[in-house]
């Protein structure tokens, strides 16, 4: 078995889930489990379907900050993801349904394939501890390269809203389209 990354591997768990809410959240406890219940209480208060922890502590690395906050800026024009949000989400069905349908999309983050679809979204602040090992294994390529795919997957979220772009990126689009339980292949 090969490392998969974050994203995809929560993909492939989300495969098999069971239940009313699925959570997905990082293993270092950076977010304390416990939020969870306040997670859950919010998706059903605001009848959101997805609801994002959100943390606004910044990054001990100013440049690993810096690239941080241009991603999550330039989704949040494109697609509306929420800036604060990390990788701690919960999850209802209509979401987890949207997720299921994407095409195995490599190296896009978790906010950008919830918030380029018509779920509704929602946030809850949190306290994000610091990380308790010294480096992240999350290398700055690593990173580099998943924020430029999700800006790309993004775009052609937003280029399929707009049909009158097609012709200025000379692309032919091919993205599923939620429909309910069931999905069908967008414009070409």
């Amino acid at each position: 078995n090969t490392n998969v990354g974050q994203q995809r591997a929560a993909l492939e768990a989300i495969k098999h889930t069971r239940g009313r809410y699925t959570a997905v959240m990082d293993a270092d406890l950076q977010y304390s489990p416990e939020v969870l219940t306040d997670l859950i209480k919010k998706i059903e208060l605001d009848k959101s379907d997805a609801v994002f922890a959100v943390s606004r502590t910044g990054h001990p690395a100013f440049l690993r900050f810096l690239t941080s906050r241009i991603l999550r800026t330039l989704l949040w024009l494109l697609c509306r993801a929420p800036i604060y949000s990390g990788f701690y989400v919960l999850m209802g069905p209509k979401t987890i349904d949207h997720l299921r349908g994407l095409n195995d999309p490599k190296n896009v983050i978790m906010a950008a394939m919830i918030s380029c679809s018509d779920v509704s979204v929602s946030t809850y602040p949190v306290h994000r501890a610091q990380r308790q090992s010294c480096r992240s294994s999350y290398t700055s390529m690593a990173r580099l390269r998943v924020g430029f795919c999700s800006i790309l997957w993004a775009l052609t979220w937003r280029i399929r809203l707009y049909p009158w772009l097609w012709p200025l990126f000379r692309c032919k689009v091919s993205v599923k389209i939620y429909q309910g339980p069931h999905f069908e292949m967008g414009p070409k």
